[in-house]
């Protein structure tokens, strides 16, 4: 049993992004190419954060009221996606796809710049006319701009 709504909240939240992650992994293990798996894995996380996009309906006194909660919850999801990401950097080094690099690090950062980027897109349209994020048009910009990140780690092998 929960002790309130915001731990049944917590728990379900926290259970989606498990079972995010392993249908993740699961449908990245068919994906040869480094490249390919994680830009597949940001437009299923892109798909999956879509899916959740009620959250940002909260009213503002209900996140203040809970913003601990809330902060916990991204703290933890973050934690899991950064473990999640990072396992599969480093596959992609070991398997001399990607220069030799902290994963953990590179992890972390592609998944900030997602969200930073996800956050401009949503100020932008707070100052818009039709007050709305074109969803597509920042899947395409986020999925872009981390394949140019990516294309600065490959590694160039000598065929031979």
């Amino acid at each position: 049993y929960y002790k309130n709504k915001e731990s049944i909240f917590r728990a379900v939240l926290l259970d989606e992004m498990q079972q995010f992650l392993s249908a993740a992994n699961e449908n990245l293990e068919n994906i040869t190419e480094c490249r390919e798996r994680i830009l597949t894995y940001f437009e299923g996380r892109f798909q999956f954060t879509r899916n959740l996009a009620n959250l940002n309906n909260l009213t503002f006194e209900t996140f203040q009221k809970n913003q601990s909660l809330f902060f916990d919850v991204f703290r933890e999801t973050n934690e899991m996606e950064s473990r999640f990401l990072e396992a599969l950097i480093q596959r992609c080094i070991d398997d001399g796809e990607l220069k030799d690099c902290d994963a953990a690090r590179v992890s972390q950062s592609l998944i900030d710049l997602n969200c930073a980027m996800k956050n401009a897109a949503h100020v932008e349209a707070e100052y818009s006319i039709e007050h709305k994020v074109d969803l597509d048009e920042l899947m395409d910009n986020i999925l872009f701009t981390t394949g140019l990140i990516l294309d600065g780690l490959v590694t160039t092998r000598q065929e031979g």
